[in-house]
């Protein structure tokens, strides 16, 4: 699987200097959280956190292409509250609206 360099940039306000090292530190954190549960990123992957005055950055490298394939269930409402005398209740039809799809009749 190919990997990219990734560089996130945030311009702000005034920054606190004092406060350079470890808001920059907060904000690689964050980042490197956010792209692990969404498993764009492992144990080769390499944070560098910059900061500055009005600038917050962090540099990752080797950040996956593309995220791995994923199987998601998703449980709809019970029979008893999906169907009624033979046709789909509101819930059902909510449901598979939700999902892109129409409840057959």
């Amino acid at each position: 699987m190919t990997t990219q360099t990734l560089l996130i940039e945030l311009l702000t306000e005034e920054l606190p200097p004092k406060a350079l090292n470890n808001l920059g530190n907060h904000f690689a954190a964050s980042v490197a959280e956010g792209l692990e549960k969404a498993q764009l990123v492992d144990g080769a992957a390499e944070f560098t956190a910059y900061a500055s005055p009005r600038r917050l950055a962090v540099q990752v490298k080797n950040v996956k292409a593309v995220q791995a394939d994923q199987k998601i269930v998703k449980k709809g409402p019970a029979v008893a509250n999906a169907v009624k005398d033979g046709t789909p209740t509101k819930a059902l039809e909510g449901f598979a609206r939700g999902r892109g799809r129409k409840s057959k009749t």
